[in-house]
């Protein structure tokens, strides 16, 4: 009698969200239909992965299984950090509350907000491809600007509240590598602190 793992389904698939996103993003509607194809992408990918452990599942294909699982943090968290980037480019956007703890947090380690963005454009301005994911170490009150290559290796136990995409497939149609500052400047300007 073969071994099996789990009786159910392991996994929710998801549903790439629809962005209804402002009209004035700084980006062109070519790149960001292309940005957000790609988003597309991970969601499908991901989606599949889940049929493929089920099959594995089922057929006790642990090599195949332990393979899959390792793809599928890749892909979960290209769906996570592309809807926390896309968040921020919608109507309602990404905010953070001067009352909230993590601006208080901010204003604690950084003593301006103008201080920790300018942090965050620093540390998207001197590394290359890959995530800048702002997290909130709740725990100690500190904010933590952390810089992510790849996104299996993003997975942390921190919650995000600020993704900044620096792939060249986020900006590169519209801005030129020598103008990743004014990118970074345009995307930024969207997040809101009230």
């Amino acid at each position: 009698m073969p071994r099996t793992w789990y009786s159910r389904n392991m996994y929710k698939k998801y549903t790439a969200k629809n962005y209804s996103l402002k009209k004035d993003t700084g980006l062109s509607q070519k790149q960001i239909d292309i940005h957000l194809g790609l988003y597309q992408g991970y969601v499908t990918q991901y989606n599949s992965l889940i049929d493929t452990l089920e099959e594995c599942k089922k057929n006790n294909h642990t090599k195949a299984f332990s393979e899959c699982n390792r793809r599928i943090n890749f892909e979960l968290a290209g769906i996570k950090n592309h809807e926390l980037y896309f968040d921020a480019l919608t109507e309602e956007g990404v905010s953070i509350k001067k009352e909230s703890e993590v601006y208080q947090d901010i204003i604690a380690q950084y003593g301006t907000y103008e201080a920790f963005i300018a942090h965050v454009k620093q540390m998207a301005l001197t590394r290359g491809i890959g995530w800048v994911l702002c997290v909130h170490d709740q725990p100690a009150k500190a904010i933590h600007v952390l810089w992510v290559a790849d996104h299996e290796l993003g997975g942390i136990a921190l919650p995000a509240f600020l993704a900044v995409d620096m792939w060249e497939h986020a900006f590169l149609i519209d801005y030129t590598p020598a103008e990743k500052g004014t990118y970074i400047d345009t995307y930024l300007s969207h997040i809101k602190v009230w």
